[in-house]
């Protein structure tokens, strides 16, 4: 509660009259000494070595200071500096001694209702809210001894509530770990059976763990979380789209056309299993089978019909699925690979010279041969030929890494017996570290690329029955050109054991 206040007694008006007297005649000394010091200048006597005073107004000089200044200095800056160290020392000495009477006067209190603190007059135990005056922002009144207990005993229960709560965390942490481990304990037990039992040929059937252990064999464990997370089942998976597929992560062009390709067989099966429902009914189809397995009395004729009839469907879902592979059109390009095409296009720049037969170009993974002569594009000075320095074509596989960025790029849009002038920038050429001591940092470079031969990668198929320790492709002519593998160019003149001399390239696309 605020304090109160009273009407002063006569004694404590009469003081206050004495000492606005006392204060008025003290302003009024220090006016007229003001007034002095404007008339009067102190000057210093060299023949006496002494000071007077001399009357500006009147023009008189005394030896004497005028009596008005009594112990005060003629120098007003001297003497007002000091004057107001003193003030600022005293006020000073007066807040401390208010801030310590205001201490003694007052007690704080603790409120363990409304939890504040406020203050008691000791005089006349009037209360108030705010801190007394003349108290420092660090410093404060006593604390009262049965408030000390009540504020001891909310502060004990506020620390004993925190811990609680601490405890209580930690309890349901604890809790969700085991949890976890004991579903991810289960999840990985039953993951492990699906894999090591056969699945089913409808895929409709599948459930969620079987599905899991397909992704796996297929060589995508990263989706497996989200697969479970989504509970994604055979029939889910079979009826999915494509913008659904992102909520699984397969965001890859390449996991996806492999995982689709995959499907393929399953969707078919679920295809025919729909239409034959809706044709006959399910009870008619059962009925069907019963009556066409009867037929036959002998059991050796018997599972020669059933392994049969398991060939024809599996040869008719073949050739449906190599039909429906060979008119499917390719994937539209996604954004990642057009802003890669773009920077390309931006980097590489191909002007050509002769052009080669354009029937057909290398593509990822061909081996090629060429002759190259590279240029500084800012000096024109040529650090390497395969014709004068090296005197043999340069080998690599297209899109391995094994060269620069430009040529990779660069050579997919040759053909065969081509000569292009390849503009390169130091982003796809050698970049900020150059190749010392030859090409210097950040160099645009200029190729005179000559696709002399290539040839695509032999494809090599595992037989289903092979020699026990037998792991190395064949590299017999029959079976390379059983395999696929044509040659572009003079690609028949090539061994593929790797047995070729520089004789046979030492003519190839000489100036």
């Amino acid at each position: 509660m605020p304090i109160t206040e009273r009407e002063p007694t006569e004694i404590e008006t009469k003081a206050a009259i004495k000492m606005q007297c006392m204060v008025r005649g003290k302003f009024a000394r220090e006016r007229i000494r003001d007034k002095c010091r404007e008339q009067f200048e102190q000057v210093f006597d060299n023949e006496n070595n002494r000071y007077f005073y001399y009357n500006k107004k009147t023009g008189q000089s005394i030896w004497e200071k005028p009596m008005i200044m009594g112990t005060d200095t003629m120098e007003l800056k001297d003497e007002w500096a000091a004057t107001q160290l003193q003030k600022m020392y005293r006020k000073k000495l007066a807040r401390k001694h208010l801030a310590d009477m205001s201490k003694q006067w007052f007690e704080k209190a603790y409120d363990p209702d409304t939890k504040q603190f406020y203050y008691v007059r000791r005089m006349d135990n009037l209360t108030r809210w705010d801190k007394p005056p003349f108290i420092a922002k660090g410093d404060d009144a006593d604390l009262g001894p049965d408030s000390k207990k009540f504020l001891d005993r909310d502060e004990e229960i506020k620390w004993l509530k925190e811990q609680l709560k601490e405890k209580e965390k930690m309890i349901k942490h604890t809790e969700k770990a085991r949890y976890q481990e004991l579903d991810e304990k289960l999840r990985n037990e039953r993951l492990l059976e699906a894999k090591q039992e056969p699945r089913g040929k409808q895929m409709d059937e599948w459930t969620m763990d079987e599905v899991v252990a397909w992704f796996e064999s297929l060589g995508f464990p990263e989706y497996e979380p989200a697969i479970i997370h989504h509970k994604v089942d055979g029939l889910l998976l079979l009826n999915m789209e494509e913008q659904d597929w992102e909520e699984l992560g397969v965001t890859s062009k390449l996991h996806a056309r492999k995982i689709q390709v995959n499907m393929k067989k399953y969707q078919i099966r679920y295809e025919n299993k729909q239409n034959k429902v809706d044709k006959e009914g399910s009870s008619s189809d059962e009925d069907s089978g019963l009556s066409d397995l009867s037929i036959s009395s002998d059991p050796s004729d018997l599972l020669e019909e059933l392994m049969e009839g398991e060939e024809e469907e599996d040869n008719d879902e073949d050739a449906h699925m190599m039909g429906d592979e060979s008119e499917e059109d390719e994937l539209p390009p996604t954004e990642e690979e057009l802003l890669e095409k773009k920077r390309d296009e931006e980097n590489v720049s191909v002007e050509v010279i002769y052009p080669g037969d354009g029937k057909a170009h290398p593509k990822a993974g061909d081996v090629v041969q060429l002759h190259y002569t590279a240029t500084i594009a800012s000096t024109g000075k040529v650090v390497e030929s395969s014709r004068k320095m090296r005197h043999r074509p340069f080998e690599f596989v297209v899109g391995a890494g094994q060269v620069i960025r430009g040529w990779d790029v660069a050579i997919k849009k040759f053909s065969f017996g081509e000569r292009s002038k390849v503009n390169v920038t130091a982003k796809y050429a050698y970049g900020p570290k150059g190749f010392p001591p030859c090409i210097p940092p950040n160099s645009d470079m200029v190729f005179d690329l000559e696709l002399i031969k290539w040839w695509k990668r032999p494809v090599w198929v595992k037989p289903l029955i092979q020699q026990p320790g037998l792991s190395q492709k064949p590299y017999t002519k029959e079976e390379e050109e059983r395999s696929g593998a044509v040659g572009y160019g003079d690609a028949s003149k090539i061994r593929l054991d790797g047995d070729k001399g520089d004789d046979e390239f030492s003519s190839d696309g000489e100036d």
